[in-house]
Order: C-alpha cells, then structure tokens, then sequence
C-alpha cells in the first residue's frame, strides 16, 4: 500500500485536511468534480471508499481514506475489493 504523507497543506488542489471526515460537496470536488450520482455508483462499485453513517441522516468520509485512494485509485480498488 503506498504511503500518503499527512502533513499536505489544504489548497484548491487539495481541498480536504489531512485527517478528520469531509461531507459529500467536499468530496465530490476531492474526486475531480464528480456529480453526487457517479460519486454514489463509485461507492457502490468499490471504487472510492465509502462514507460512514455519522446519524440516520448524516455521512461522512474519512480523510485519511480519501487521501490514500487519490494517491493510487488502482491500488485502493484492489485492496478494498473482496472488502
């Protein structure tokens, strides 16, 4: 698994932090502007990682997560894939 470094500043490249949970807008312009549908099948598809239930109406994305499959998508998907 290839390593991500933590300590990334947060820009308009990068516009999520290191560590923490991001919600969907967020996470839709992480993974280049993505309409919240494609970003949907994504999850089902295993292709991103998927958000956790915060409440019955809330989810979020962990960061770390979300970093490591932007920094090797191919990766991510394979590790995750019998997940």
């Amino acid at each position: 698994m290839s390593s991500v470094n933590t300590a990334q500043a947060v820009t308009l490249d990068n516009p999520l932090p290191a560590k923490g949970f991001s919600r969907q807008p967020a996470v839709r312009k992480f993974a280049g502007g993505v309409a919240s549908s494609t970003l949907w099948l994504w999850v089902r598809q295993k292709k991103i990682p998927a958000p956790i239930k915060i409440s019955p109406r809330v989810a979020a994305w962990r960061n770390e997560e979300l970093h490591q499959w932007a920094a090797d998508p191919l990766a991510w998907q394979a590790a995750h894939k019998g997940a």
